[in-house]
């Protein structure tokens, strides 16, 4: 009978630390000697001087108790010496709410302007075991469609409440109030409900259930280790190395055949690798039990921390007193891998076989991005398993991370720390308090990733404490005449904006539909004249504007030009382009080289699929038509552009649908659920934003194929490198497209599995909606960072901003998280960003943070804008920077910026008249100030491109 000392809670860890690495180099086959009684005899094979097991031996002593924290179950069944530090998780901080576009109130009709979104929560860990955890609540992508007063409104009030399991639920109590709490609930699945209200007294519901579940469970809990042999053997501390690549519970201990060993830890046909199974057997009374292995290739049985002896034909039985005993069986694979446990003859029975979800060893299995700026604060995507507990220390070398969130049990977030040394690789760990460090992946820090440093200000007007008031402004473009212009709803305003970022004068379009939003304005370089391009969609057409269900077909694109008054309509380029009845739209102006006209046109649908839908009306209730969810290119200065786009079909069923005029204008990118911005980069690529599905029941399901769909929660934003010409398929389906181009009739997540012809996202956001704005760096303040993209993030009460670093084939290599954003933005020649707050009301700005040069300094150039021009010349551009005096010069590419006017007083900038310039060429450009004083050459590729046409 085994000694009673020896009954010690340690499924998982086996040898105290200070003990040493307890090892072997030999495991015994199927074939190996038996021994009566059933275990190797302790103390006939003495340990050798390191405390390694001889040949097949043993430790020449009983392996010590470990004390507190020990790590599993006792005989009793209880937790024995946890002493767990359970952290008790933090309120999540302010809710984002989803970035959507709202509209105006009316009378009748249903009512769509509250929305209540239930958190996204996945089992929650008993981590204490005493029947219960603290559970953190949001409310984040709660929000509301109404406009009072002529502003976006706001959720007011938040209510949580526990439901009765009936059918529809009851309320049975009042929980907590408040946009994010944190409540304790037991063991088991208990429905909740959160309530909002909008400050329009507009209310909405949303249920769901949360799921506690307790540590313990059944079966037990294998460990993979790659190229490991049974020569080279495993330490019997899980925690100790070699770690494991891969990890996966198993019900029951057959794997008598290969397909039951997962392909991730098993790795290539042939390729050695080894398995530890964990677990504490339940033996309800003391008694012999009867152990038995089988298979092909080499494995060893640890019971009770000894080796027990296995023989082929006879099974090694031992007698066992009532209570859990830990057992391993440590497996090294054949070409063939196979191998069965049984005890008394038959399969362990159920239950009888635990493991315990906080002792097991954390593994990384990827990050993403796996290059971060050398000032740290990258988001760093952290894949792998055994990811159950609340808390996490993750390090990079010897650097410990911050804001370390766990997402999921297979995915952490964290911020990477900043080094002081540049460049260097190193390895990022991931620890938990009782499974101890997990294998090691590689993270590189770019020493030419950029420090940068942005302060966020608002726009004002008519003084510094009287915000400008830019209610329901969204769109937003600079002009090369140096004034702002901010898209709303029926209407453009044009501000003329002080350095000091004060509204000095305004005025307002006039020749816009009051119905249609204006959701993307831009310039065209390959003009000269000031001429604005706006993108014009009735949003909620059916719904709240009361046209009928068919007029699906309202989007447009039309040109306005200055007038004696201000700016107004004065042609309309294209039409008949699909609108959602909600708020996915035309937008995502932007021009090429060519001078053609890129936009994007949203969804109709919210995975695919417009299946019959549990409530609401979702994106609008319509399958897609032939040009939604896509990019499209409309070369509209082209002769014979025909940019009136007509539909052949009674227009009920969009997806029926067939184009029959406007053929100028074409799909360019495919599978873009809802572009909301673009940018042409100087690499040649586009980079759009892309706004995953919702997670909800009122918007739709995953389209599986052209007639099939399945139910799935929704998933992320994401960034799209576009090339033009590829044919490229970015995942959101379009059934109309699918008739002639199958794979479009299937949905694909970002990150996961692709099929053929399906390109994948250049970034994944893993913070919440809604990404926007994309502008390219063209400023040399931070020169490490020219080139790089700043991603704008706005939805609701939160707006964030990120720097993307890219590499020289034009992938993302790092997302670092910034400051404060908006919705969509615009670089000025001195390097600040201008952004729409819509949810807020205002404008702000975003003001780079750097020493200026003394005036005694040579020139400093800034930047160029717009920084795009025809081949010809003759584009009016500022240029921004520091001390170029009373009457300075610039050069574009050798080539003299002519009719210089408009310089400040203060030095800071002038205007001039670009020179003609080979086409597609980037230049650089120099200025000089009095006395022959030249600006230094700028970094990167220039600071003006010129056009190919």
């Amino acid at each position: 009978m085994v000694n009673s000392s020896l009954l010690v809670a340690l499924p998982l860890l086996l040898f105290a630390a200070s003990h040493g690495l307890v090892s072997y180099s030999e495991f015994r086959s199927v074939g190996g000697s038996s021994s009566v009684g059933g275990r190797a005899g302790g103390g006939a094979t003495p340990t050798d001087p390191n405390g390694n097991l001889n040949s097949g031996g043993v430790p020449s002593v009983p392996p010590p108790v470990v004390s507190a924290p020990a790590t599993g179950l006792g005989p009793d069944g209880n937790h024995t010496n946890l002493n767990l530090t359970i952290v008790v998780p933090v309120a999540p901080p302010v809710p984002t709410p989803e970035g959507v576009l709202p509209y105006g109130p009316d009378t009748g009709g249903a009512d769509h302007y509250a929305h209540a979104k239930a958190p996204l929560l996945g089992p929650q860990l008993d981590e204490d075991g005493d029947g219960k955890a603290m559970v953190a609540l949001t409310s984040g992508n709660s929000h509301t469609h109404l406009i009072k007063d002529g502003k976006a409104g706001q959720i007011t009030r938040y209510t949580w409440s526990s439901l009765s399991a009936a059918t529809p639920p009851a309320v049975t109590g009042e929980l907590k109030s408040g946009p994010s709490v944190i409540q304790e609930f037991p063991v088991g699945r208990t429905p909740v409900r959160l309530e909002v209200e909008d400050n329009g007294g507009n209310v909405a519901h949303a249920d769901f259930q949360v799921e506690v579940i307790t540590p313990v469970q059944s079966g037990a809990y294998c460990y993979y280790y790659k190229g490991v042999t049974k020569d080279a053997g495993l330490p019997l501390d899980p925690r100790s190395g070699p770690r494991p690549v891969h990890a996966a519970p198993t019900s029951a201990m057959d794997f008598s055949t290969s397909t039951a060993f997962p392909p991730e830890g098993v790795g290539a046909a042939g390729s050695a690798f080894a398995q530890r199974c964990v677990f504490a057997l339940k033996v309800a009374a003391t008694g012999p039990q009867s152990f038995a292995v089988g298979g092909a290739g080499a494995f060893n049985m640890v019971l009770d921390n000894e080796f027990l002896t296995m023989a082929a034909a006879e099974p090694s039985t031992v007698t066992l007193a009532a209570g859990n005993h830990p057992v391993q069986v440590l497996y090294f694979g054949t070409a063939n891998p196979k191998w069965v446990l049984t005890l008394n003859g038959k399969p362990i029975p159920a239950g009888a076989a635990q493991w315990d979800m906080r002792t097991v060893v954390p593994v990384v299995k990827g990050l993403s991005p796996a290059q971060g700026s050398k000032q740290g604060g990258t988001t760093v995507v952290i894949k792998g398993v055994n990811f159950y507990s609340s808390a996490y220390t993750v390090t990079f070398g010897p650097h410990k991370a911050t804001r370390v969130i766990r997402t999921s049990p297979k995915e952490l977030t964290v911020a990477s720390p900043p080094v002081p040394e540049q460049p260097v690789t190193l390895p990022v760990t991931v620890s938990s308090v009782y499974g101890g460090a997990s294998n090691s992946m590689p993270f590189t820090y770019d020493g030419n990733a950029a420090p940068v440093q942005y302060q966020p200000k608002q726009v004002t007007q008519g003084g510094p404490d009287k915000p400008y008031d830019s209610s329901l402004g969204s769109a937003i473009a600079l002009g090369p005449d140096g004034r702002l212009y901010i898209g709303k709803q029926g209407q453009v305003h044009v501000l003329t904006i002080s350095r000091a970022y004060d509204v000095t004068a305004a005025c307002k379009s006039t020749g816009i539909d009051p119905k249609r939003h204006v959701l993307s304005l831009a310039f065209n370089p390959a003009e000269v004249s000031v001429k604005l391009y706006a993108a014009l969609s009735v949003i909620y057409y059916n719904e709240r504007a009361k046209l009928p269900k068919t007029e699906w077909n309202n989007g447009m694109v039309s040109l306005l030009e200055p007038d004696a008054t201000c700016i107004s309509v004065t042609k309309d380029l294209i039409s008949g382009l699909p609108v959602s009845d909600h708020d996915h739209a035309v937008g995502a102006l932007t021009f090429d080289q060519r001078g053609r006209l890129r936009m994007s046109v949203g969804s109709f649908t919210n995975m695919g699929s417009n299946s019959a839908l549990v409530k609401g009306t979702g994106i609008g209730g319509l399958d897609e038509a032939p040009l939604s969810a896509a990019l499209l290119v409309a070369p509209i200065n082209e002769p014979g552009f025909d940019g009136a786009i007509t539909w052949a079909c009674d227009r009920k069923d969009p997806s029926k649908c067939k184009q029959s005029g406007g053929f100028s204008v074409k799909v360019f990118a495919s599978g873009v659920r809802n572009c909301f911005g673009m940018v042409l980069h100087t690499n040649g690529f586009y980079y759009a934003t892309d706004n995953g599905p919702n997670n909800s029941d009122e918007y739709g399901k995953r389209s599986t194929s052209c007639t099939t769909d399945a139910d799935d929660k929704g998933w992320g934003d994401k960034l799209l490198k576009v090339t033009d010409g590829a044919n490229q398929y970015f995942g959101h389906p379009n059934r109309a497209r699918g008739q002639t181009d199958p794979r479009q009739c299937v949905a694909y997540k970002r990150g996961g599995p692709l099929g053929t012809g399906v390109t994948r996202e250049a970034y994944d956001f893993t913070v919440p909606p809604s990404h926007n704005g994309v502008v390219e760096i063209m400023s040399n303040i931070h020169a490490d960072a020219k080139h790089s993209i700043i991603e704008l993030q706005s939805a609701g009460k939160t707006d964030s901003s990120s720097l993307v670093s890219l590499n020289a084939a034009g992938d993302v290599t790092s997302v670092t998280p910034l400051t404060e954003g908006g919705l969509l933005g615009v670089a000025n020649a001195h390097g600040a960003i201008l952004m729409t707050n819509y949810f807020k009301n205002t404008l702000s700005v975003l003001v780079p943070q750097y020493s200026r040069p003394s005036a005694a300094a040579m020139p400093f150039l800034i930047a160029v804008y717009p920084y795009r021009g025809r081949a010809a010349g003759g584009n009016t551009v500022t240029i921004g920077g520091h001390n170029f005096g009373a009457s300075p010069t610039a050069t574009f590419g050798g080539a003299p910026c002519t009719n210089v006017r408009g310089v400040a007083p203060d030095g800071t900038s002038f205007v001039c008249t670009t020179p003609a310039g080979k086409a597609g060429a980037m230049v650089k450009v120099e200025v000089t100030a009095a006395a022959g004083r030249v600006s230094p050459v700028s970094p990167g590729k220039g600071d003006f491109w010129y056009m190919e046409v």
